[in-house]
């Protein structure tokens, strides 16, 4: 009988050692799947605050090249409008010529 149980005393040592090294694998799984959560995390905010900026970055871009845009409108339509008063002034005096002739 103490074959037996010193047989069934080592079996359940075992058992119990096998048990605490899958209790082991099992927490450094976890410990790892979540550094790899927060590091994804990490990684997924600061791609989100990278993508925020670059929009604010090209928000301002697209209102300045606007305002460029803008401004030279209104030079081409201002020198638009001096060349269209040259060419009826000019217009304006080969008219008085010909009724002179």
């Amino acid at each position: 009988m103490t074959e037996n149980h010193a047989r069934d005393l080592e079996n359940l040592e075992e058992k119990g050692r096998k048990m605490e090294r899958e209790l082991n694998r099992a927490n450094d799984q976890l410990h790892l799947d979540s550094h790899a959560k927060w590091g994804n995390q990490y990684l997924n905010e600061k791609k989100f605050n990278d993508m925020l900026d670059n929009e604010k970055r090209l928000i301002n871009e697209i209102t300045e090249l606007k305002e460029e845009n803008d401004r030279n409108m209104k030079d081409s339509y201002k020198n638009l409008e001096v060349e269209r008063e040259s060419f009826k002034q000019k217009m304006h005096e080969i008219e008085n010529k010909a009724k002179v002739k």
